[in-house]
């Protein structure tokens, strides 16, 4: 008789096999792009650096998996030469303390590569690119971790960030002064005017709200960017079943109540608390899947690009571009 891990496994395959089975070959177009601005001497300088016995974390770090070689130079150029890193690529070793909040940890972290490569990655595959001049926002841009590597690869636009934990922002704009940082309200609107930004980027934002209120900022989002502008955004799909069921992180019937709820709603939500003093009325796990997408945002937004399982082979990945 099957277990109940195998009866979720066997109707979440039953369903929605393409989907689960669906890769995304991973590239890395900004780590690279900072990369290639080190000369050789440069690279051999740094790793001349990182040979030095007092400095061997430096040098497993490099040794790590070659399909993030760049991201792993670039972070160690910047914590053991952080004036060169500095000059030549625009990066910054500035790390936020404990009690600020930020994604990702490390001993040599520098900002996040993982979602910079993903969403320009996107945005060429969605036939999109970034222009010299014109305004980019991070919505939910936490301490920055995305927009301080957007504005090294891409220091000819202008990139923004805002988010609701006024920790974060102060941080931010204090130690990240290529960026313009604000604090956000949890619920629209945000103090820009009408269609003043090119494109957005939300990297697991959507993937909080209820319904009510992901709708309610989907709106605000057709309002502040431009027509021919995108968003780009992750968020909880079909995949994060299967990404659940792996890790072991929910209990299989809670999953399971969850998936079956999606199927008939095409909506899930799933209340949870939060140590940063937000009100948590609307915010929570979202689920849902691109048959949503379509169904509720095409009157603002046209869909260019879904990629299932994306981010960290769990959330979705979208680039939508707005209605003239």
């Amino acid at each position: 008789m099957p277990t109940e891990h195998e009866h979720f496994q066997r109707r979440l395959y039953t369903i929605y096999t393409p989907l689960l089975d669906h890769k995304t070959e991973v590239l890395t177009p900004v780590s690279e792009r900072l990369q290639a601005r080190f000369s050789p001497a440069d690279r051999q300088h740094v790793l001349a650096l990182a040979a030095r016995p007092e400095n061997a974390a430096a040098a497993r770090h490099l040794a790590g998996p070659k399909a993030v070689a760049a991201a792993r130079f670039l972070q160690v150029a910047t914590h053991l030469a952080p004036d060169l890193a500095r000059t030549r690529a625009g990066l910054t070793d500035a790390v936020p303390p404990a009690d600020v909040h930020r994604m990702q940890r490390g001993a040599f972290w520098c900002g996040d590569f993982y979602s910079a490569n993903m969403l320009v990655q996107a945005l060429d595959g969605a036939g999109l690119s970034l222009v010299p001049g014109r305004s980019y926002l991070d919505f939910g841009c936490s301490s920055g971790s995305l927009v301080r590597v957007m504005c090294a690869a891409y220091p000819e636009c202008k990139w923004l960030g805002v988010d609701p934990v006024p920790a974060s922002i102060a941080w931010a704009a204090a130690n990240l002064p290529e960026a313009t940082f604000a604090t956000s309200p949890q619920a629209p609107p945000l103090a820009f005017a009408d269609s003043a930004l090119d494109g957005v980027s939300a990297i697991s934002i959507w993937s909080h709200f209820s319904e009510r209120a992901g709708l309610a900022w989907f709106d605000e989002m057709a309002r502040i960017v431009k027509p021919g502008g995108f968003l780009f955004f992750t968020t909880h799909g079909i995949r994060t079943f299967r990404h659940q069921l792996d890790k072991g992180r929910l209990a299989v019937r809670e999953i399971a109540a969850l998936f079956d709820t999606m199927l008939e709603h095409q909506f899930a939500f799933q209340p949870i608390r939060s140590d940063y003093g937000l009100d948590l009325t609307d915010w929570g796990n979202a689920y849902f899947p691109v048959e949503w997408v379509v169904r509720r945002l095409s009157a603002n937004w046209e869909l260019k690009l879904n990629q299932p399982g994306r981010n960290q082979n769990n959330q979705d990945a979208y680039v939508l571009v707005r209605r003239g």
